[in-house]
């Protein structure tokens, strides 16, 4: 009898759970959670991302720059188990050489790198880059006001006289497609369609620090550290040489064989960022599948393989 009702025909996707149980969180790190579901991969990831009503990002209603998050429920973001592995190889010999290699191959899943998601936040990424000069020159160069950098202006009453150089970036903005919820002007109230979800209102077209928003960049929004795991590897090359028995003559020794040994030689394909390897995992319980946190840059490995019969 499998556990928790897996069904035997697909023992990864539990069909429930217990009874009356349909969802399990494992774990957390940063903003991503692993689960099990049912109806879904078994360790199928989930966190926060952006609301969005189409194609359309709202931000939030504050205008503090942030966006609006999609956490209620937490969305399903993907699985990090691979659609399927495999490998390939060959080998060759040459009078007293042979040569061997072996390709492998993992396609499909994600995976969501915490490491990433904090360069982001404290700004060691080249991504975070993006409107810190723009800001500064703006807010210490220009001396311009909250209210020029959201190209509001000056208002006086009800009465609004646009910033003329509102088309200058003057900072960073995530979304360029992105709106406030709309808001009914008798209530106040936030408006929503048939569905319970927010709807576009006004248009965001404000810049703001790249510092006071960076934390959508850790748990806000997941899908910024998010990456297709798909990888191809060279996971290994032998190249050897036996000693001819002629050579050997009349020692002791019957036969000898050295070989030259490397694994994890070459990543030929990869989608994450430099340094970060597609086959991390913070750990191989049900809290690590599919999260690298801190993992050690790849590395490949040499050695020599030296056998010797008598």
């Amino acid at each position: 009898m499998l556990p928790c009702g897996f069904s035997d025909d697909a023992w990864f996707q539990p069909r429930r759970l217990v009874p009356g149980v349909n969802k399990l969180q494992f774990g957390q790190t940063l903003g991503i959670y692993n689960n099990a579901i049912a109806g879904q991969p078994f360790g199928v990831l989930a966190g926060s991302i952006p609301y969005r009503s189409g194609d359309t990002v709202l931000m939030n209603a504050s205008k503090n720059g942030r966006i609006l998050q999609d956490n209620n429920p937490l969305p399903i973001v993907g699985s990090p188990r691979p659609d399927w592995i495999g490998s390939a190889g060959s080998s060759f010999r040459y009078g007293g050489f042979d040569m061997s290699f072996l390709i492998t191959v993992k396609k499909g899943g994600v995976m969501y790198s915490a490491t990433m998601a904090r360069m982001n936040f404290y700004g060691n990424s080249l991504s975070s880059l993006t409107g810190r000069d723009a800001y500064f020159f703006s807010s210490f160069i220009l001396g311009e006001n909250a209210n020029e950098q959201q190209n509001i202006g000056q208002q006086v009453g009800t009465t609004v006289t646009r910033y003329l150089d509102s088309a200058r970036v003057k900072g960073k903005r995530w979304y360029d497609n992105a709106y406030y919820p709309k808001v009914d002007p008798v209530t106040g109230k936030q408006v929503v369609d048939k569905n319970g979800r927010f709807v576009p209102g006004d248009k965001a077209v404000g810049w703001f620090n790249p510092q006071s928003i960076a934390g959508d960049n850790v748990t806000g929004n997941v899908e910024l550290a998010l990456y297709d795991a798909t990888s191809v590897k060279l996971s290994e090359f032998v190249f050897g040489y036996t000693v001819p028995p002629s050579f050997l003559g009349r020692t002791f020794v019957k036969s000898a064989r050295i070989a030259f040994v490397g694994r994890n030689l070459w990543t030929i394909l990869k989608h994450t960022p430099q340094g970060i390897d597609p086959e991390s995992a913070l750990n191989s319980g049900t809290t690590g599948v599919g999260v690298e946190a801190g993992g050690s840059f790849p590395y490949a490995q040499y050695g020599f393989d030296l056998k010797v019969s008598f």
